[in-house]
């Protein structure tokens, strides 16, 4: 009875993360989508729109899986989530970058396929809980509950929190972290009914894996999927809570500054509207007309 109720313990409590993570993940991939290609709007729109109808699509699959593989394929799918959520900055912005008339097969890959891993992850949760429940409404109303609860809490945090002091690519990174941490607890205290430990340990791994190498290194493989869209070298380049700000320097060390894409200034011409020289008669203007 005590072993029932930690596994539904932890079955609630995975739902809760990821009921945040689902949504975050949705807006995270909608604000890469309005970033490269322009009109919010139609990008939040379509972006999420897919992504729901490729869950639809995971939650009709996973109905393949054996009642006796549902605590490794869950594992394995967190840990799959891991690794696409983790890289799908990187991938978008190097699709974007490198390709043309296939980046839209890229971009929506993406988003179809952690779509159809998300989509799997709900039906297998109440699976795997049927048996800590005494009916089918109780499975139902407490696991969609702690679903719909993360939810909210996932969409507030993202608002007030990620998306203020944090990159796209970061935010990333903390969303997977949470799909492996998720994988962690689900091994430790379901460990019993792994067919192939092995098996999720190495899936394990290997999403941590590339986790640590994209934290150490995301920050200069960005900058290198982004010099594509300057012709002059980037110098510098910081994402405040309300805009993107890029740096570049040319052979001639002229600097430009640009921010989310926009040319605000280059320094050989800069000259020409704030180094004027007025006559000593002239009135001098208001502070706010300038």
């Amino acid at each position: 009875m005590i072993k029932n109720f930690k596994t539904s313990g932890i079955l609630h409590l995975n739902m809760f993360i990821l009921g945040g993570n689902c949504l975050a993940f949705e807006y995270t991939l909608s604000k890469i989508s309005s970033d490269l290609l322009g009109d919010s709007v139609e990008q939040w729109s379509l972006t999420i729109a897919v992504m729901m109808f490729f869950m639809g699509i995971g939650s009709d699959y996973q109905k393949k899986i054996a009642n006796r593989f549902l605590v490794d394929s869950f594992i394995f799918i967190e840990s799959m989530i891991c690794i696409i959520g983790s890289l799908s900055p990187l991938i978008m912005l190097f699709g974007f970058a490198y390709t043309n008339q296939a980046f839209p097969l890229i971009h929506y890959s993406v988003i179809g396929s952690l779509g159809f891993l998300v989509g799997m992850e709900i039906p297998i949760i109440l699976r795997m809980n049927e048996k800590n429940e005494t009916s089918l409404k109780d499975n139902l109303s407490t696991l969609l509950k702690a679903d719909y609860i993360g939810a909210l809490f996932g969409a507030v945090v993202w608002t007030l929190i990620l998306r203020k002091y944090f990159t796209i690519t970061e935010i990333s990174l903390i969303l997977s972290l949470s799909c492996l941490l998720v994988a962690l607890l689900t091994y430790h205290f379901m460990k019993s009914k792994l067919y192939y430990a092995k098996g999720q340990q190495l899936a394990f791994l290997i999403a941590l894996m590339i986790l640590v190498t994209l934290g150490f290194n995301y920050k200069e493989w960005v900058i290198y999927a982004e010099q594509r869209f300057f012709s002059d070298r980037i110098v510098y380049k910081e994402t405040s809570p309300y805009q993107h700000i890029v740096l570049t320097e040319s052979r001639n060390h002229e600097i430009s500054l640009y921010i989310n894409g926009h040319l605000q200034f280059n320094s050989f011409d800069e000259h020409i509207y704030h180094e004027q020289k007025f006559p000593q008669s002239s009135t001098i203007l208001n502070s706010s007309s300038i």
